[in-house]
């Protein structure tokens, strides 16, 4: 029998933009789709930290997450590429310099600028910090 890889998104595909919710059918789709022998995966921009409960209990079999920046297979981590903690002062200045109110995401927080003042960053932080377990850090 031929497997398939199958890859799913997360918001707006599998993940209602108006309840927040996977549906029971999409479960059962991704469900049966596995029973078949094919392997399901997420794809998606989203960071490890902001995979919540919710998704994954779904029993994926592994992710591309972070935009590429992390590869998981049956629970192990494959890839998995980080910014040097040598560069983060100057992309902090840099990003401040330029007036970009940027969140960094990683692989167990996100981090923002403290100084941010953009109502869209605020609400990003606020979201992250009432939706999933994970640190919310400043610089």
């Amino acid at each position: 029998m031929n497997s398939n890889l199958i890859f799913f998104d997360i918001d707006g595909t599998i993940l209602s933009h108006r309840t927040f919710t996977i549906s029971d059918s999409t479960r059962a789709a991704i469900k049966q789709a596995q029973a078949k022998g094919n392997l399901a995966f997420l794809n998606t921009g989203r960071t490890l930290a902001e995979m919540g409960d919710d998704i994954l209990e779904v029993g994926f079999d592994g992710g591309v997450y972070g935009c590429g920046t992390c590869i998981v297979y049956h629970g192990d981590v494959l890839y998995h590429v980080t910014i040097s903690t040598d560069m983060i002062p100057a992309l902090q200045q840099d990003l401040r310099n330029c007036k970009i109110e940027a969140i960094l995401e990683g692989s167990s927080a996100i981090y923002y600028d403290k100084e941010y003042t953009n109502p869209v960053a605020r609400q990003i932080k606020y979201d992250h910090m009432n939706r999933h377990d994970f640190t919310v850090g400043t610089w």
